[in-house]
Formats: C-alpha cells, structure tokens, sequence
C-alpha cells in the first residue's frame, strides 16, 4: 500500500467512484434535490443511492483499480 494515498484524495480510486456515484444520482434521481430535508426523503436517497452503487458495473471498478499505476507514475513523474 501507498501510505501517501491517505492524504492524496485525487489517487485514490474511491474518490472517482463517489464521484459516478454522485453523478448518476443526479441524472437518475434530481427530483431527490427538490425534496424537503426530513427523515423520508434522506430514506429516499439512501435508497436511490443504494440503486445507483448497485449498478455500478464491476467492469468500470476495475478500471478504475487499474489506472492507478498510471496515475502513480504521473504523479511520480510531476514530482509530487
């Protein structure tokens, strides 16, 4: 593991993964935004986000697992 990664948010795959998440979410589910803050609708996107993780091909996953060597060597090569 690279320790740094800890304190290196844009290496670390998850990050992009929130990101699809979030991104879909807003494509899939906007009317979520129109919503009132209250206990249902925070149900009402857990259960949406659920929807959209769920959907998350393994295939995209992976991809983002593999372009971390790249990104390592990018970085590497920006010193830093």
């Amino acid at each position: 593991m690279l320790l740094w990664l800890l304190y290196s948010l844009d290496l670390n795959p998850i990050e992009n993964l929130w990101y699809l998440l979030k991104e879909r979410l807003m494509r899939d589910y906007l009317y979520l935004a129109l919503l009132k803050k209250n206990e249902d609708s925070l149900e009402e996107l857990i259960k949406s986000a659920e929807k959209v993780w769920d959907s998350l091909e393994q295939l995209l996953i992976n991809d983002l697992i593999d372009s971390m060597p790249r990104c390592v060597v990018a970085v590497i090569e920006a010193k830093g």
